[in-house]
């Protein structure tokens, strides 16, 4: 998943663009939503359409096919007569160029989004719209008219993209058994994709026909990393809390004792689990839990040091002492029978005006050049002007 509504950089939409294209074809279940930018103010036309180019070139040199071009059609519950928002997006769902063809077309053809439109997507009204900071920040973050317009045209809410997930699955053979990884390669200050994902986990575990969603977010911003997981780390706590037969009041009625659930919620940093700052400090200052929680994080903290670490952390080997003290420098030739020498071949220096392809066996690839004789498995060299 690749939102351009506001673009980056182009040097960005390259290395997005690239990396998204990666992973698609390592797999034929693989596919890429790509949302074209979109104009704003203080956007021009021409960055705009320069945006919207570099996509397209980086998708043909990654060799993607990008023939399926959809509409996203929005519409706006009650909406204000100030507000211009477009309410229309393009978007390409893109496919592994070699292996999505007639003969084996890629599963999400079957999709209904595929046939170029998906129809009522919730808009986020802009008064609804809110700037996204760590919890207990006491900075305004409820006015949306301090939103920027970028920011204003990345923020769709998470109705609109439970909507698209609905759209993209509508017409696929999908059962709890299968599975949804949605990986939104650049995340951005505004959590939609995030909680869509949340919704539609909790959404379609009363549909039978639904399958399981798992959602990653990558982000190489320091800030929206930090913003996105105390926003996070909040709102699973929220939902566990408040949903928990478990879990008790969230807040102490009176001073009888109530117990509380097993800590199970961690994060995963270095090469340990780890406890976030939500979690630790949620009953600093009570004088009745306090202490009985502390004692539950410090347990959780020496199980951690005493089990989970020393797994991780140990060093892979063989069950022999020989095994564990080899070298990995390469491979072990020291097993009959030895595998025969490859001699060396050595080339007459020719000037370039004089050079003839015809002169040696080669096939040339890209700027590789492969060389095949006798006695020789096989020569990979650069060829340069």
């Amino acid at each position: 998943m690749l939102d351009f509504s506001a673009p980056p950089g182009l040097p960005e939409i390259d290395a997005l663009v690239q990396c998204a294209c990666n992973t698609l074809h390592q797999d034929i279940r693989n596919c890429l939503l790509i949302i074209y930018p979109k104009k704003y103010s203080g956007q021009s036309s021409q960055a705009t359409l320069a945006a919207s180019r570099r996509i397209e070139d980086m998708l043909i040199g990654c060799q993607a096919n990008f023939d399926v071009e959809i509409a996203l059609h929005y519409n706006v519950d009650g909406m204000h007569a100030n507000d211009k928002r477009n309410l229309s997006a393009r978007a390409r769902l893109c496919f592994n160029e070699t292996v999505s063809n007639e003969a084996t077309p890629s599963p999400w053809m079957q999709s209904i989004a595929s046939r170029g439109k998906i129809n009522d997507i919730p808009l986020l009204r802009i008064k609804e719209m809110k700037r996204l900071l760590q919890p207990g920040s006491h900075t305004d973050c409820v006015e949306a008219w301090n939103l920027s317009p970028a920011e204003r045209t990345q923020h769709k809410g998470s109705k609109a993209v439970l909507r698209i997930l609905e759209a993209l699955l509508e017409g696929m053979q999908t059962s709890p058994s299968t599975r949804l990884d949605v990986v939104e390669l650049q995340e951005m200050a505004v959590p939609d994709w995030m909680e869509g994902c949340w919704q539609a986990r909790q959404a379609w575990q009363s549909q039978g026909g639904k399958p399981a969603i798992h959602y990653a977010g990558f982000s190489r911003d320091l800030t929206i990393q930090k913003t996105i997981q105390g926003h996070l780390e909040a709102t699973l706590m929220d939902e566990f809390w408040n949903r928990s037969p478990e879990a008790g009041p969230p807040e102490p009625t009176d001073g009888s004792p109530v117990d509380k659930p097993v800590l199970s919620l961690a994060s995963w940093e270095s090469e340990s689990p780890c406890l976030s700052d939500v979690v630790v400090n949620k009953f600093d200052g009570d004088d009745v839990y306090s202490n009985r929680w502390n004692g539950k994080v410090a347990e959780f903290r020496q199980f951690i040091s005493n089990v989970i670490s020393p797994l991780v952390q140990r060093p892979i080997s063989g069950s022999s002492d020989a095994s564990a003290t080899s070298s990995m420098a390469g491979p072990d030739f020291s097993v009959e029978p030895a595998l025969a020498t490859i001699g060396t071949a050595m080339f007459t220096a020719v000037p370039k005006a004089e050079f003839k392809m015809d002169d040696v066996l080669l096939a040339r690839s890209n700027k590789q050049l492969f060389l095949s004789s006798p006695g020789v498995s096989m020569f990979i060299f650069l060829f340069h002007p």
